[in-house]
C-alpha cells in the first residue's frame, strides 16, 4: 500500500484520506473473515448433523401396564413403532432399523403400514447407501432389518450383542454381529461419527442403550425403548416392561431432566403431531425436505 501511495502524485490531505480509506478496507476484509470462520465453527458446533426423520412403518394397540410402571388400569393405547433416519456429514445413518416380518406383526397384533425400506425410499435413500446403523438393543424390532443394509458400521452395546447371539432369532443377524469388520460393541459408551454419544443404562434390558446429541443450542436424546413414550420423561413414570433394572431406568429418567434434553422414542405417535410433516408415516424433527425423484 505504501508503495501505491507513493507512486500516486497527491498532497498530504490527500494521502492521508486515501490512507485511512485502505486501512478502513483492511479492516473490513478482516473482520469479514472472522465472521465466515464464525459462520464455519457455528455449523461445527452441530457436529455435522443436518436432518432427522421419524420413520413410523407400524402401528399397534399396546398395554398400559407397559408403559408406564405405576400404572393399574388394565387398558390399551395405541403406539407406533419407529426408527430413526439422520443425515451426519452427507452420509446416511440409521438409528435402531425396525422390522417387516409378518409373523412377528401377527404375533405382536402391528400393523406394518410400510416397510422401513419403503419409508427409506421416500426420502431417495436405498439401502446401500446406509453407513451407519445404531442398535439400541436387540428386541425384534429395533434389529431385524439389520442384514437388509450390507454396508453399513453397525454400533452395538457388547451385553446387548452377546445376549442377541447367545440365542439369536436370526442366522443373518448373528452374522453380521459376528463380524468384527462391521460390528462395533461397546461396555459403556462410545461416540459415533463424532456426533451421538451411545452409552447404555439397561433399565429396559440388558446392555440397552441411549444416543445423544445437540443440535441448533437444544439436546436431544434417542431413548430406544427406555421411554416407550415422551411422556416417561415429562413425567418421570418408569416404564412398564422392563426386563432390566428399575433403578436405572428411574435414573435415566432423573438425567434427562436435569439435563433437559429432547426426548426422542420409538413408539410415541405423538412425534408426528409435534414436528414437520414429510410424508405418510414420516416427520421430519429437523433439516429440510427432500426433493422428490
Amino acid at each position: 500500500m505504501l508503495v501505491l501511495l507513493n507512486s500516486i502524485k497527491v498532497n498530504k490531505p490527500q494521502c492521508l484520506r486515501l490512507w485511512i480509506a485502505g486501512i478502513t478496507l483492511l479492516v473490513c476484509l478482516m473482520l469479514a473473515s472472522v465472521v465466515g470462520a464464525a459462520g464455519q465453527y457455528s455449523s461445527q458446533s452441530d457436529n455435522g448433523i443436518t436432518s432427522l426423520y421419524y420413520m413410523s412403518y407400524g402401528e399397534s394397540p399396546f398395554s398400559m401396564k407397559y408403559l408406564f410402571a405405576d400404572t393399574t388400569v388394565d387398558s390399551t393405547t395405541k403406539i407406533d413403532w419407529a426408527f430413526y433416519f439422520a443425515k451426519v456429514h452427507g452420509q446416511c445413518v440409521l438409528i435402531d432399523v425396525g422390522f417387516d416380518n409378518k409373523e412377528l406383526a401377527a404375533k405382536w397384533g402391528v400393523t406394518i403400514k410400510e416397510t422401513p425400506v419403503a419409508l427409506l425410499k421416500k426420502l431417495n435413500v436405498t439401502p446401500d447407501m446406509i453407513k451407519t446403523i445404531i442398535i439400541t438393543h436387540a428386541h425384534f424390532d429395533h434389529i431385524a432389518c439389520l442384514p437388509e443394509f450390507p454396508n453399513a458400521k453397525v454400533y452395538i452395546s457388547k451385553e446387548a450383542a452377546d445376549r442377541y447371539l447367545a440365542a439369536p432369532e436370526d442366522p443373518k443377524i448373528a452374522e453380521v454381529l459376528k463380524d468384527s469388520k462391521r460390528t462395533v460393541t461397546f461396555s459403556n459408551h462410545i461416540v459415533v461419527n463424532g456426533v451421538f454419544t451411545v452409552k447404555t443404562v439397561g433399565g429396559h434390558m440388558p446392555g440397552s442403550s441411549v444416543a445423544e446429541f445437540s443440535h441448533g443450542g437444544k439436546k436431544y436424546i434417542l431413548t430406544g425403548d427406555e421411554c416407550y413414550l415422551c411422556r416417561n420423561a415429562s413425567e418421570k413414570r418408569p416404564i412398564g416392561a422392563l426386563m432390566g433394572d428399575k433403578d436405572r431406568n428411574v435414573r435415566f429418567l432423573d438425567e434427562v431432566a436435569a439435563k433437559k434434553q429432547i426426548v426422542l422414542p420409538c413408539h410415541d405417535p405423538s412425534i408426528t403431531r409435534k414436528y414437520t410433516f414429510v410424508d405418510t408415516n414420516i416427520s421430519m424433527i429437523f433439516g429440510s425436505k427432500p426433493q422428490h425423484k
